[in-house]
């Protein structure tokens, strides 16, 4: 079964939120960068997913 965007949607923030712990837990600041911009990246992600389901 494929997955909904509603499914993708969450997959994303879910995503995005683990990368800022990750981003919080890190003791390197580039990991700390690294991590920030994946956060990032999946939270827009996600936003675009809302966006093409209307």
């Amino acid at each position: 079964m494929a997955a909904s965007m509603s499914d993708d949607h969450a997959y994303y923030l879910k995503r995005s939120e683990d990368h800022r712990g990750m981003a919080d837990r890190s003791t390197v600041a580039s990991s700390r960068i690294a991590h920030l911009q994946f956060a990032d990246a999946y939270a827009r992600r996600a936003d675009q997913v809302l966006v093409q389901e209307d």
